[in-house]
C-alpha cells in the first residue's frame, strides 16, 4: 500500500470509529461530544501518527514511556494528548511532559 493510500486509509478508519462512537452514543441516550476517543498508537510510526493529528485525532495512547517520548518530541505541541498505561509510576516521570 503506498503512503497516500495508507493515509487516506487511516482518515477513513478514524471516520468510521466516530461515526460509530456517535451511533453508539445516541443509542444509550449520551451526547457524542462526552465521549472522548484515545487512539492506540503502539508500535506504530510517528508518520501514521501525523495523519491522526492532521485529521483532528489529539488523544493518543502508547504503553511504554520509551515509545511516547519520541512520538512526543516528534509531535510536538500536538501530543499534548499522548498517555502511557504502563504505570503509575512510569507516568509520573513523564507527566510533565504529556497529558495524563
Amino acid at each position: 500500500m503506498s503512503q497516500t493510500a495508507t493515509e487516506a486509509a487511516i482518515r477513513q478508519g478514524l471516520v468510521v470509529v466516530q461515526r460509530r462512537i456517535a451511533a453508539a452514543a445516541e443509542r444509550a441516550g449520551r451526547d457524542p461530544s462526552e465521549i472522548r476517543l484515545v487512539v492506540v498508537t503502539k508500535g506504530q510510526p510517528v508518520e501514521r501518527l501525523h495523519v491522526l493529528v492532521e485529521s483532528g485525532q489529539t488523544r493518543l495512547g502508547e504503553n511504554r514511556v520509551e515509545e511516547a517520548l519520541p512520538k512526543i518530541d516528534a509531535l510536538g505541541a500536538a501530543s499534548a494528548g499522548i498517555w502511557s498505561g504502563r504505570s503509575r509510576a512510569a507516568r509520573s516521570r513523564w507527566s510533565g511532559t504529556a497529558s495524563i
